[in-house]
């Protein structure tokens, strides 16, 4: 979890993020966007395999 916390901010900085809506397009580490677990208070983000 600590990975993916410094890789969610590195990639908002990076991408210069104005909206909250845009980190459902965060991708890295195998993480993907998980809609229907994810309300707009608490954004869900997955991975199928440790990396």
């Amino acid at each position: 979890a600590k990975k993916a916390r410094g890789a969610m901010a590195r990639f908002v900085v990076q991408n210069r993020l104005s909206d909250a809506g845009q980190i459902a397009d965060f991708d890295v580490g195998g993480y993907k966007y998980q809609p229907s677990q994810s309300t707009p208070e608490a954004p869900v983000f997955m991975r199928d395999y440790p990396i």
